[in-house]
């Protein structure tokens, strides 16, 4: 393991989604990942509260700093939280340790529970007595390039 000292990911301009089907609308249409679609009068009203909050009732919104998550989850990208939610291993989680937050892959190894980073240039971390699952990230929203 690496045990270079990086700075820690850090979330700000967060905001809880209300069951609000005002909040957060927006007007799709469809695009093509192969050949190119001709779109015609094919637009939808969408409600991005309804899907992004539909398997939790609790959701936030987070917006992560730094580079532990790279790939998946980059600096600047948002991630949809559902708050209360219990962890699967493999799931990524946002956790409450040494009173911080983090994002991190939940992962159990036989009595044990570990945060684990997708940038192998930061180290794992196991749980202790005080550490909190507060939910899990059920979408990413990348930041556009």
């Amino acid at each position: 393991m690496n045990t270079k000292i990086r700075k820690p990911v850090k979330f700000t301009a967060f905001e809880l989604v209300e069951d609000s089907t005002e909040l957060i609308r927006s007007l799709v249409g469809r695009v093509a990942a192969g050949s190119p679609l001709e779109v015609v009068g094919d637009e939808e009203r969408m409600d991005l509260n309804y899907l992004v909050s539909r398997s939790h009732h609790e959701t936030m919104i987070i917006r992560v700093e730094g580079d532990s998550m790279c790939p998946e989850i980059g600096d600047g990208d948002h991630v949809v939280v559902a708050l209360g939610r219990s962890p699967q291993p493999g799931e990524i989680v946002i956790a409450k340790v040494d009173g911080g937050y983090t994002v991190k892959k939940f992962r159990q190894r036989e009595f044990r529970l570990y945060l684990v980073p997708s940038n192998a240039e930061h180290d794992t971390r196991e749980l202790h007595r005080g550490d909190q699952i507060l939910g899990v990230v059920t979408f990413i929203l990348k930041k556009a390039a």
